[in-house]
């Protein structure tokens, strides 16, 4: 059985890449300003959801094309159009709401900086530089 990538004729850089791309806009479309859409795309489960339903509508294209995969009269334009009809499923109808508010009411956790002041001699004249370092 052939993966995914070669019925859409794709390579996996190319596949990897159109994955993240419905990824990004699928995020995108659950948010109403781009730091929620930042908090959703940085969210590991958000992330595992996704890939979890992806994961489903692939199973499901691969169901549908499997009698069709070695004929010559279906294209890999009519491969990547019932592809594409399989993942619109997912981007229309599911969304994890609780999932997505959770991740945007909750606020930043708080980093405590700690700064130390150090004297650095140049030709004899002391500057005052600062170090940040993150705990």
């Amino acid at each position: 059985m052939n993966s995914i990538n070669q019925l859409l004729g794709l390579s996996p850089e190319e596949y990897e890449k159109q994955r993240f791309n419905s990824y990004w806009k699928w995020c995108e479309k659950l948010s109403t300003c781009i730091l929620d859409t930042q908090k959703i795309l940085a969210s590991s489960s958000i992330n595992r959801y996704y890939n979890i339903e992806l994961a489903k509508c692939e199973k499901e294209f691969l169901f549908r094309i499997r009698n069709y995969q070695d004929s010559e009269t279906v294209t890999i334009r009519d491969r990547k159009r019932l592809y594409e009809k399989c993942i619109e499923v997912m981007e229309l109808s599911r969304k994890p709401m609780s999932l997505i508010e959770s991740i945007i009411w909750t606020k930043p956790k708080d980093v405590s900086l700690n700064m130390s002041i150090a004297y650095v001699a140049v030709k004899g004249v002391k500057l005052d530089s600062i170090t940040l370092r993150l705990n």
